[in-house]
């Protein structure tokens, strides 16, 4: 696997060929800061509806999908769209969600604790630029802080699993722990 993007897809591609999740079809997925739309063409195709977030109206001409896929972009901030989540706006769950919007700590952990609620059990959330290869990448407009993220999820979510690798500028993984694992018996 060479990028960040082949680990989502073939994750995804064999969580939902392996019935790994306990629910039927459809499969959803979230994509939040798309800029090019790279990861969302090459991810998405494989689910049968996708969500886009992104606060660059151009976005919305740049995701592609085939026909099988719904596709639904939403042009507003990520704070604005868990806001609408949690208020019940949307009536969705999402099976694996890719976190790429704005790398500060804090704002990472906020579309984190957004969408985690709306995340099916067993479904993956993936964070990216959380391993900066150099303190160089260490700057606002590269990884900034994320790579505190993981070790805080950690922290204050212990019914999830967490795993960090380094390509690029790294590529967490988390996964929320389907009920009866043992790491959803850690739910407090």
């Amino acid at each position: 696997m060479d990028t960040y993007i082949d680990v989502i897809s073939s994750l995804c591609r064999y969580v939902i060929g392996s019935d790994q999740w306990d629910h039927p079809a459809p499969y959803v997925y979230l994509e939040m800061g798309v800029e090019s739309g790279q990861t969302f063409n090459a991810v998405a195709p494989g689910f049968h509806e996708a969500h886009a977030v992104d606060i660059d109206s151009s976005v919305g001409e740049r995701i592609k999908t085939p026909d099988a896929t719904t596709c639904v972009f939403h042009n507003e901030t990520t704070d604005s769209f868990t806001r609408r989540l949690g208020l019940g706006d949307l009536g969705v769950y999402f099976d694996a969600v890719f976190i790429d919007a704005w790398h500060a700590f804090d704002q990472v952990m906020r579309d984190f604790a957004g969408v985690l609620p709306h995340v099916r059990e067993g479904g993956l959330i993936f964070l990216h630029d959380t391993c900066p290869p150099t303190p160089a990448h260490v700057h606002p407009h590269h990884c900034n802080d994320a790579y505190r993220a993981p070790e805080a999820i950690r922290d204050t979510y212990p019914a999830c699993e967490l795993l960090t690798l380094p390509p690029g500028c790294g590529l967490t993984i988390v996964r929320k722990a389907p009920a009866g694992s043992k790491y959803a018996a850690r739910r407090v």
